[in-house]
């Protein structure tokens, strides 16, 4: 009997988020936080990328990841020795076009690698996942937050884990992971069924007073209440 073999297929909604997104003007690209929150749901900014072509590696760089499934070792052996080449690496002298100061920043380094693939990849992934959720909502009308358990995780995310409210609730604009830099929580979907028998009991109404969405959370959540990726 010929074995069959799946494989698992590109992750449309994802790849269609992130290719929604423009490069943001040179002149806001110094740091992330130049570009107003709600921003960075349709423009790729990496702090200190000025250069339209520096940018424009680093995005397609991260686009072939998700098209081809590798990770970031992969992404990383690609993208060094290009930007290397291109002399966008290690610590320079660079000008803010905003205030005019010069300062000591740090440009490609394998940890800001890292840093930009991690968020790329799992900013662009939540937001996919969230339009599934939306297709989805008529029969798993509710999520649980779940928090990853290693010894890195956040202990402010803890007064999370396990909440259990209606899809349409406004908490997750706020708390709709990831949520914060490397964040590993998730949100699982749950069906008006297991409520129902008893499996998982729906949370009170949650205090949203101090929990402040990271960069990409609320973000990925405004962008999506007004774009169709289906």
């Amino acid at each position: 009997m010929t074995a069959i073999r799946l494989s698992a297929l590109p992750p449309e909604e994802a790849m269609a988020y992130f290719r929604s997104k423009g490069l943001a003007p040179a002149d806001v690209r110094f740091d992330y936080r130049d570009v107003w929150r709600g921003q960075h749901a349709s423009s790729f900014v990496v702090a200190k990328a000025m250069q339209d072509d520096i940018a424009a590696m680093l995005r397609e760089g991260i686009a072939r990841a998700q098209a081809d499934g590798t990770g970031f070792r992969a992404f990383a052996d690609e993208l060094e020795p290009q930007l290397r080449a291109a002399g966008w690496w290690g610590r320079q002298q660079m000008i803010d076009p905003l205030t005019g100061e010069t300062t000591l920043v740090q440009l490609g380094s394998l940890h800001r690698l890292r840093t930009i693939f991690d968020t790329n990849m799992r900013g662009a992934a939540a937001a996919g996942r969230w339009a599934q959720i939306q297709r989805t909502r008529r029969g798993f009308p509710y999520l649980r937050y779940r928090q990853i358990d290693r010894p890195t995780r956040r202990l402010q995310h803890k007064r999370f884990d396990g909440l259990v409210r209606p899809v349409d609730d406004p908490v997750w604009a706020r708390i709709y992971p990831p949520n914060g830099w490397f964040c590993g929580c998730w949100v699982e979907q749950i069906t008006q069924g297991q409520v129902d028998r008893g499996e998982v009991e729906v949370s009170p109404p949650f205090d949203q007073a101090g929990a402040t969405a990271f960069l990409g959370v609320s973000i990925i959540f405004e962008m999506l209440c007004n774009m169709a990726l289906a």
